[in-house]
C-alpha cells in the first residue's frame, strides 16, 4: 500500500536567507531536483472542500500521482502511485491506477473524469540529510512569482521541532507561516 501520514514543518524565507542556507549546507554549487506540479480538481472543488489536492508530479525520467489530504497543522495523509516515466504532456484527466488513490476518490464520490488541471508550479528542491528526517530548500515559481521556503519532513516530530527552531534561530531567521504551496499559488492570483 502506498500510504503513509507526511510530517512535515514549513516556513517561509526570503532570497537572502534561501541563499544563506544553501551555503551553510554546501549547496550553492549543487543542481536542485526539478519537480513540475500540476494539480487537479473538480470544478466545484470537491477536493478542496475535503482538504485534499490531487498533484502530478513530473520529474525528469519518472512521476508521480499524489493525493495529500490535511490531518493537522503539520501533518497529512499522503497516497502515491509512482511510475517510471514523465509524462512528456501534463494529461487532462488523472491517469491513476492505485487503488488506495481511486478508493479516496470514490470514497468522497469524486469521478476521476471530473477531475480537471487547475494550476501548474516549478519547484526547484534541494535535500539535506539529518538526525530526524530531511531539510528541504524550496524555491517554488508560479504564475511569474518566485517564493523560497525550508520543509523538514520528519517521523520525530518532538525532535524535529527543536531542530527546526535551532536552525532558524542560528541564522536569524524569524519564523513566518508557510502555507501549501497549492494555497499561495491559488492567493497569489486573488
Amino acid at each position: 500500500m502506498n500510504q503513509s501520514v507526511e510530517i512535515e514543518l514549513k516556513a517561509m524565507l526570503t532570497k537572502d536567507e534561501f541563499e544563506r542556507l544553501l551555503r551553510y549546507f554546501e549547496r550553492e554549487n549543487t543542481c536542485p531536483i526539478v519537480q513540475h506540479n500540476t494539480y487537479y480538481d473538480t470544478p466545484d472543488q470537491m477536493l478542496k472542500m475535503h482538504r485534499a489536492a490531487l498533484r502530478l508530479r513530473n520529474f525528469a525520467e519518472r512521476s508521480e500521482w499524489t493525493i495529500k489530504q490535511t490531518q493537522s497543522d503539520v501533518a497529512s495523509l499522503e497516497l502515491n502511485q509512482m511510475q517510471h516515466f514523465a509524462y512528456q504532456t501534463v494529461p487532462d484527466v488523472p491517469d491513476i491506477r492505485e487503488q488506495t488513490l481511486i478508493d479516496f476518490l470514490q470514497k468522497h464520490q469524486i469521478e476521476l473524469n471530473q477531475l480537471r488541471p487547475t494550476l501548474t508550479l516549478q519547484t526547484e528542491r534541494w535535500i539535506i540529510q539529518c538526525d530526524c528526517g530531511e531539510f528541504c530548500l524550496d524555491r517554488t515559481t508560479y504564475f511569474n512569482i518566485t517564493d523560497y521556503e525550508i520543509e523538514l519532513e520528519t517521523t520525530q516530530l518532538e525532535q524535529a521541532q527543536a531542530a527546526f527552531q535551532t536552525l532558524l534561530a542560528q541564522h536569524q531567521i524569524p519564523y513566518r507561516h508557510a502555507e501549501k504551496k497549492i494555497a499561495r499559488a491559488f492567493k497569489s492570483q486573488l
